[in-house]
């Protein structure tokens, strides 16, 4: 990922990485664009904002061929005749993206009056920012999937910032959306196999907007307490230009299952998912959403969020009454073979960045341990399932470059549920 530089809003946008919490560079950069042009009818390539699953990301991102329960509703529509009933009363997330090594030491500088330019705390925030990026994000849903049917509603919210040098050089891209999900998935017998096929709509009011970097010192003045000594005039984060528009995805899937074995496919954006933006300022969003309006203004842009097809494999062996004690699964995904939802066609991304390998073992039907391999990066995590609750976290990496190696950005992230 090209580093930001800080001269001006589309130079802040060309640097943000190949996807940040699902933004494509090439989105950003048309939004930067858009937001200074004000272009009117204008069609962007954008992709999808995703929620982050501590379940998913710590089985290398893998989930077409497991997808069960809520997450099916988000992910694979076939998982929710292919796996158990679920209910959920709520979903609380959380994920971190900063460096899990100096998690610790980047929390207390940025909360504590020893990040000044004079103090030790600096050098560890400034690390972060430039190498890695710093960003927090949030979800809250709730949902259930019985025999053949499911329905949920989510929000979800993100930010990141990244730069080349602290704090002048900082950008970032900040998102906000609600989603819902109905879906329905049918199992048919062929002989051995068993066939579910799966379709749900995802309608979703989204916001989005570039960061630029007066609006990342007002942000660092507001809610920390850095004092970096520079004299640069910070901008209000309410006067920050957005776009926000509603949209409603068609996902469909199919998952074969035959002994210990599934075989398993998914489009995600049937159709494509079109989107008209309307452009205003992060204050009248708030109002908008305040008065439970759709968004609207005079100028609007489309974005198209291409269709993604993915296929998975999974093996799940049967160890009988063994399986009581230790249950394990392993599974692999291979996301957007075909490169459709490359924002640059002629500069397509590395086939290590499409490859997603997991595993779990069920250890005593309520402990979890999970490892995965995701864009060529070791993920981990473990999860706890009881009857009055259910926790999981995951440590992971993610690849924002065209290829491997190239801007590798690490975090952590939690989730509770209550059954």
């Amino acid at each position: 990922m090209t580093k930001l530089t800080p001269v001006g809003a589309d130079h802040t946008a060309t640097a943000i990485g190949t996807h940040i919490g699902g933004v494509s560079a090439r989105a950003a950069v048309a939004l930067g664009l858009l937001l200074m042009c004000t272009a009117v009818g204008a069609q962007v390539r954008q992709r999808e904002f995703r929620g982050y699953s501590p379940e998913i990301l710590a089985q290398g991102g893998s989930y077409t061929a497991i997808a069960q329960g809520y997450e099916s509703l988000f992910t694979n529509p076939a998982g929710i005749s292919a796996g158990e009933p679920e209910f959920r009363a709520s979903h609380l997330g959380l994920w971190l993206t900063a460096r899990p090594d100096k998690l610790i030491a980047t929390t207390r500088s940025l909360v504590s009056d020893q990040s000044s330019a004079q103090g030790g705390g600096l050098g560890v925030i400034t690390e972060q920012f430039t190498k890695n990026g710093i960003g927090l994000g949030a979800s809250w849903g709730l949902g259930f999937t019985r025999e053949r049917v499911g329905a949920a509603i989510e929000f979800d919210s993100d930010a990141y910032l990244f730069g080349k040098t602290f704090p002048t050089g900082l950008g970032g891209i900040q998102n906000l959306q609600l989603t819902g999900s109905v879906g329905y998935s049918h199992p048919f017998l062929i002989g051995p196999v068993r066939l579910n096929a799966g379709l749900a709509l995802r309608p979703f009011v989204r916001q989005f907007a570039v960061i630029d970097p007066n609006t990342v010192v007002s942000l660092l003045g507001t809610f920390t307490k850095i004092d970096t000594g520079n004299e640069i005039e910070g901008k209000s984060f309410e006067s920050l230009p957005v776009l926000s528009g509603f949209g409603v995805g068609v996902d469909t899937g199919v998952i074969a299952e035959l002994a210990a074995f599934r075989l398993a496919f998914q489009l995600r954006n049937l159709f494509d998912t079109r989107v008209d933006y309307a452009q205003n300022t992060f204050s009248d969003f708030l109002a908008n959403v305040t008065e439970a309006r759709l968004p609207q203004s005079d100028t609007t842009v489309r974005h198209t969020i291409p269709i993604e097809f993915s296929f998975g494999a999974a093996w799940r062996p049967d160890l009988g009454v063994t399986s009581e004690i230790i249950d394990p699964v392993v599974h692999i995904e291979v996301r957007d073979p075909f490169f459709n939802t490359d924002p640059d066609k002629s500069r397509p991304t590395s086939f290590w960045t499409r490859l997603h390998i997991g595993s779990e073992i069920e250890l005593l039907r309520f402990f979890d341990l999970r490892l995965g391999l995701n864009q060529g990066y070791l993920t981990y995590g473990a999860g706890i399932d009881i009857r009055a609750f259910q926790f999981a976290f995951a440590i992971y990496t993610l690849e924002f470059g065209r290829h491997a190696g190239a801007q590798p950005v690490s975090g952590v992230a939690f989730a509770i549920t209550v059954p």
